[in-house]
């Protein structure tokens, strides 16, 4: 009997356990639709899972409508990695590309918040301004970094902060204004910045990239409803479903 209320004790403690893992898991899954001049261009989603100590996440951007028939294009990114104190600490990432042309595919892994690239079909030609992954801790991959700034989160959490990107050869900053509250649209300005890595002609035609994220309310945290983004092609919009 001792035996039998040893287990049943242990069976309640190992369910209470993993119903508390559960409850801790968070996700957000989000599908933009992305314009430029007013066309639909294409359709970005991901999804992603956080714990208390843990993230994982998965994204797609693909080509739609009458540009897929000029650009068949479709982008697949993964990431996972640890998440302390509010800080994502990436481990592993990678990249599936499809340009209609062309399809390369490419890996990292992190150790100890150091990325190093373990592979890239075909083989990446690094030209003389590539950064070495040696000295790029710190930074997040391109998933991550994407996680990072579109999740769902309480509205403390919407607005003054950056993030460094590295993709494997270059670095670049998402940084993100406060928050603005006008009429009843909570807004933040934000922009992509190229850092290093770039080659002179791409430095040239432009450094920094202004775009605005808006947010709406959904239960008890908010969600990017839009992305406004400024490219060297025009204004892009992502609009969420």
């Amino acid at each position: 009997m001792i035996r039998i209320r040893t287990l049943a004790a242990a069976a309640v403690l190992v369910l209470g356990q993993a119903l508390s893992a559960a409850a801790q898991a968070r996700d957000t899954t989000a599908t933009f639709d992305v314009y430029f001049a007013g066309i639909k261009a294409g359709v970005a989603a991901f999804k992603g899972i956080t714990t208390d100590s843990a993230y994982s996440v998965a994204g797609q951007l693909k080509s739609t409508g009458l540009i897929s028939a000029v650009v068949d294009l479709r982008y697949d990114v993964k990431a996972q990695g640890a998440l302390r104190n509010g800080t994502f600490i990436p481990t592993s990432y990678s990249e599936n590309n499809n340009d209609g042309r062309e399809v390369s595919r490419a890996t990292m892994s992190f150790q100890n918040g150091v990325p190093r690239v373990m592979q890239t079909t075909p083989p990446a030609t690094r030209g003389p301004n590539a950064l070495d992954p040696a000295t790029q801790g710190g930074t997040l991959d391109p998933a991550t970094a994407l996680f990072a700034t579109l999740r769902d989160r309480p509205k403390t959490e919407l607005c003054n902060r950056s993030v460094d990107i590295f993709d494997g050869s270059r670095r670049a900053r998402i940084a993100i204004g406060p928050l603005r509250e006008e009429s009843g649209a909570v807004t933040c300005s934000a922009s992509y910045q190229r850092i290093a890595g770039y080659e002179p002609w791409e430095m040239q035609e432009r450094r920094v990239f202004p775009f605005e994220l808006n947010f709406r309310p959904a239960g008890e945290v908010w969600q990017v409803s839009e992305v406004r983004i400024a490219t060297v092609y025009g204004t892009a919009k992502l609009i969420r479903r």
